[in-house]
């Protein structure tokens, strides 16, 4: 009997400072667990969905902020009207303009067989000029803001031909309506015939349908 009682005595003396280790000081599930957890994967899932919806808004943004081969005379680092237009609205973008333009490298240069490296060279040439005379008059029209101008090659930014038609096709095609027309009455009929030649009653009297059409 003894014996037993010091046995259950050293098992107590064992389990209290290990459970004690375990219990103290954890009163609430968060103080096992993470209680963000899952707000913290939202983040994540967010995060990975816009990633590349963030991508392709700032490609769609580099091409829009691009002065293009179209914008200069053929060949040449002048500016026509429209590319002059072209910097002068994103020169005076609201609320404030982003100091970033690209200029397209030149492929309106012509390339002769065997002049590869001195093509090369001109189309170097071509673009600093080119950024030059965008540097003077983004500085002519916003002398305040400091652009950044860089030379870039995008693609070509276009849609086929078949999609375009495919489009223009599906669109006139869901187009959907219809027009309801109620037919004449044969007493509508009588009586404006009863009018006209005096016998029936005049237009505008009781009992006649002043709305023979009834167009809806």
């Amino acid at each position: 009997m003894r014996k037993r009682k010091w046995l259950w005595i050293g098992l107590a003396a064992w389990v209290s400072p290990n459970l004690g280790c375990i219990t103290c000081g954890y009163h609430y599930f968060h103080d096992l667990a993470d209680p963000r957890r899952l707000p913290r994967y939202s983040a994540i899932a967010r995060q990975e969905v816009a990633a590349p919806i963030a991508q392709q808004v700032g490609n769609g943004l580099a091409l829009e902020h691009t002065v293009w081969n179209s914008h200069f005379r053929a060949g040449t680092d002048e500016l026509t009207p429209a590319g002059m237009a072209h910097l002068s609205r994103l020169a005076r973008r609201q609320p404030e303009p982003l100091p970033y333009i690209f200029v397209q490298t030149a492929h309106d240069l012509p390339l002769e067989r065997g002049k590869e490296q001195e093509w090369a060279q001109k189309r170097q040439e071509l673009d600093s000029r080119r950024v030059q005379a965008v540097q003077a008059y983004l500085k002519a029209v916003r002398p305040e803001v400091a652009f950044q101008v860089a030379v870039h090659d995008p693609p070509e930014v276009s849609n086929h031909g078949q999609e375009a038609q495919q489009a223009v096709r599906s669109m006139h095609r869901s187009a959907q309506g219809q027009a309801t027309f109620s037919a004449f009455t044969s007493s509508t009929a009588g009586t404006a015939a009863g009018a006209a030649t005096g016998s029936g009653p005049a237009p505008g009297a009781s009992g006649t349908n002043q709305n023979p059409g009834n167009y809806r």
